[in-house]
């Protein structure tokens, strides 16, 4: 009997423990082969929005916010505006698209090391707002990065050399020799 008790919750602790684990991670060009959208964009705006309903702009205060009400609150949504300058892949439907990140969903990336005002190249997944399941699902699109991949490249100010882990190393080429790479 105590053999198992012993089993189940081993069972239970290693599939809770890799819900979402990766066994390999994949450079930028097989991620962006396999997302909905890849777009050069701006970041313009960072929000966090706690499960309580209470909206924050920064981390550290988010940071505090959880340390003042440590076991009342659990879960945020950190939610990027992103300016879209160009679509490289998939369709161009909108001016500005938010990411969602966090720890909402257990698979989602923190988008921290994104920042605001800068350029990226990203790898965007399709995604159902978390914040409001209320709303249909044609008027509630958002996306995320993909989990398992490198979904991001930085771009210079002037549009012109990409760098990160092209494929297995950090890489600068060119913004017009990534695009021809991934279309």
């Amino acid at each position: 009997m105590k053999k198992s008790y012993i089993l189940i919750i081993t069972l239970l602790i290693s599939s809770i423990s890799f819900a979402c684990s990766c066994n390999k991670t994949l450079n930028f060009f097989k991620g962006a082969k396999i997302a909905d959208k890849v777009i050069l964009g701006k970041i313009i705006n960072r929000e966090f929005k706690v499960d309580d309903g209470t909206k924050l702009f920064d981390s550290e205060k988010l940071e505090k916010y959880f340390a003042d009400n440590k076991g009342k609150v659990f879960h945020y949504v950190e939610i990027l505006t992103v300016e879209i300058i160009e679509t490289i892949r998939g369709k161009k439907e909108e001016n500005t698209i938010e990411i969602y990140g966090g720890n909402f969903d257990s698979c989602w990336s923190s988008l921290s090391f994104l920042k605001i005002n800068e350029f990226y190249i990203i790898s965007l997944f399709e995604t159902i707002n978390p914040l409001e399941y209320d709303k249909p699902i044609e008027n509630n699109i958002g996306y995320e990065l993909g989990a398992c991949q490198n979904s991001s490249l930085s771009i210079d100010s002037n549009l012109n050399k990409v760098k990160g882990f092209l494929r297995k190393k950090k890489r600068t080429i060119s913004y017009e020799k990534l695009k021809r790479k991934i279309t």
